[in-house]
């Protein structure tokens, strides 16, 4: 486990301290020698005595701890909602996945149905090919029997006006009897 960085550290303290320039943030801030040093500071130097520790301005530094307070606050913050944001990016990224692979079964599902229904629709139409088939053969079996009663019938037509004829001729028959 990594141990946390420390928030403060000189330079982080130094880089702030040159940023704040009287005049600039603040028009009576004192200049930074004149900062109570609170992090890391060297000891004061024998030619610096009380006068120099005096001349420490702790309004000065107490300002500075509460802009960098506050620029921490802010910080935090700012990466809290960076955390909530990101966090619920992914969650509506996981369900995005979840309603996609949702509707991916769906459709694997409906795709095997179809295949299925295809598959039985085939073999309905094979089936109804083959009757169809049988049909066909049927009515050319009625065909041909038809087409040799159609035969027959001429024949007994044939035999029948032929019969007629030859009893007429036997028998006599008037002609005006036939025409009517």
């Amino acid at each position: 486990m990594q141990q946390a960085k420390p928030l403060l550290t000189e330079s982080t303290f130094r880089t702030h301290l040159d940023a704040v320039k009287p005049g600039r943030d603040h028009p009576s801030a004192p200049g930074p020698d004149r900062i109570v040093p609170l992090f890391g500071a060297a000891e004061p130097t024998p030619s610096q005595d009380g006068e120099g520790l005096a001349e420490h301005d702790w309004l000065a530094a107490l300002d500075l701890v509460r802009q960098i307070s506050a620029q921490v606050r802010q910080s935090n913050e700012t990466s809290r909602d960076m955390a909530r944001n990101a966090q619920a990016y992914m969650q509506h990224a996981n369900d995005k996945v979840e309603e996609a692979r949702t509707r991916a079964e769906t459709a694997e599902a409906a795709a095997r149905m179809a295949e299925k229904r295809a598959q039985d629709a085939e073999a309905r139409a094979v089936q109804a090919e083959e009757r169809a088939q049988a049909a066909e053969r049927r009515v050319q079996v009625f065909q041909a029997q038809a087409q040799k009663a159609d035969s027959r019938a001429k024949d007994a037509q044939a035999w029948a006006k032929r019969l007629h004829a030859t009893l007429k001729q036997e028998f006599g028959a008037p002609e005006a009897s036939t025409e009517a």
